[in-house]
């Protein structure tokens, strides 16, 4: 369910199915999750999020604050070796 204070108030689910060694790509804000693994063997995945280099620490709870001595307001693309920056001034970084 939406935020009471959010534009949109309606939420359609749509499966979208991703098996073993496939990928999927969306929106950072799409609203997106998995059900519960049935399966006996734990649930592994990758998660990669791509930003622009005006990003700025927010301070809000995410399960990567652990990694990151910044304070609210500084700018992500110093944040550290767990956020490498992959691309400057147009050009792949080696």
């Amino acid at each position: 369910t939406p935020p009471v204070d959010a534009l949109i108030q309606t939420v359609t689910t749509r499966p979208c199915p991703v098996q073993r060694g496939e990928v999927h790509f969306h929106h950072s804000l799409t609203w997106h999750g998995s059900p519960f693994n049935q399966s006996d063997r734990p649930r592994q995945a990758l998660a990669i999020h791509y930003m622009t280099s005006e990003a700025v620490f927010t301070g809000r709870d995410h399960v990567m604050c652990q990694f990151i001595s910044l304070e609210v307001g500084q700018r992500m693309v110093d944040a550290g070796e767990h956020f490498p920056v992959v691309c400057r001034d147009g050009e792949p970084v080696d």
